[in-house]
């Protein structure tokens, strides 16, 4: 079963930059998107 995602490619990218380049807490970027912090470990993970 096809996982469906919950950010777009956009946001995705947006999540990636600011956990890798700017050192934001990975519960902070969960939390601008409306995730929790595994919902959007998951979609980091989602190629």
């Amino acid at each position: 079963m096809e996982q469906v995602s919950k950010l777009t490619e956009e946001q995705r990218k947006q999540a990636i930059d600011w956990l890798a380049n700017d050192n934001y807490d990975i519960s902070t970027v969960a939390q601008h998107f409306g995730l929790n912090r595994e919902e959007l470990a998951k979609e980091i993970r989602t190629v």
